[in-house]
């Protein structure tokens, strides 16, 4: 007969093994990540890897993925200046309270230098996914707006910047309308003087601007964007000028 000793030994390996706190072990990955696929330097909306004009920063930004038990994203960098070695920049975790973002801006970055990115998903039981597409920018120093700014009595203004550097080879000026935010005219040009710092276009050259001229007592914004390196017409290389303000008088 077994003592109450053994009875209650056996009794217990019986619960812990058999009981409702057993953790069972996920053994599927998440998904693989996608990058949202960059826009075109014309477009509107502005998607995918990119400068930002407030600073000389690189975006990020890729597709959510669908997971219920995701556990966040971890997003590796290698550059052209140490040949290529992968190494963990940001480790986004859903459980410390940034709501999985799907957008990353790197502040570390500096100009003239190609960088390189990958992304991982993981789940909260450790399981990780197979990296995703590798994307790369370069960012070039920005061009700096000079007129118009503050205000001006022209309706259709001559746009004035300096672009210090040689790098750029196109520019995309955009100009919108901070009233109902709406953007009113996008346009690309080749760059009209590589001898010169000073850059400049006449505002709606292509007669396709949605105010013919613009109008007084709005307040508008442009900036320019500039152009070194492109894939198809995918610019992976450039530079974005700081929101320039101004208003009609």
């Amino acid at each position: 007969m077994l003592s109450f000793r053994a009875w209650y030994i056996g009794f217990v390996v019986i619960v812990v093994g058999f009981g409702c706190g057993r953790n069972v072990e996920d053994p599927y990955p998440p998904a693989t990540p996608k990058w949202v696929i960059k826009s075109s330097p014309c477009d509107i909306m502005e998607r995918g890897i990119d400068a930002v004009p407030e600073d000389n920063f690189i975006r990020l930004e890729w597709h959510p993925n669908k997971e219920d038990d995701l556990g966040g994203y971890r997003i590796f960098r290698a550059d052209s200046a140490v040949d290529r070695e992968f190494a963990l920049i940001a480790n986004i975790d859903g459980m410390s309270g940034n709501m999985l973002d799907t957008v990353y801006i790197d502040m570390n970055v500096r100009l003239n230098v190609n960088y390189f990115y990958y992304i991982v998903a993981y789940d909260l039981s450790g399981n990780v996914s197979e990296a995703s597409d590798t994307i790369r920018y370069r960012l070039i120093p920005k061009p700096v707006p000079v007129s118009p700014s503050g205000f001006t009595r022209d309706t259709i203004p001559l746009f004035k910047w300096n672009d210090f550097s040689n790098y750029a080879y196109d520019y995309v000026i955009k100009i919108e309308n901070t009233l109902n935010k709406k953007v009113i005219w996008i346009f690309r040009l080749i760059r009209p003087n590589y001898a010169s710092f000073d850059q400049k276009v006449i505002y709606n050259k292509d007669r396709k601007a949605l105010e013919s001229s613009l109008r007084k007592g709005v307040i508008y914004r442009w900036r320019v964007d500039a152009i070194a390196e492109e894939v198809g017409d995918i610019d992976i290389a450039g530079a974005e000028s700081n929101w320039e303000y101004f208003e009609v008088e």
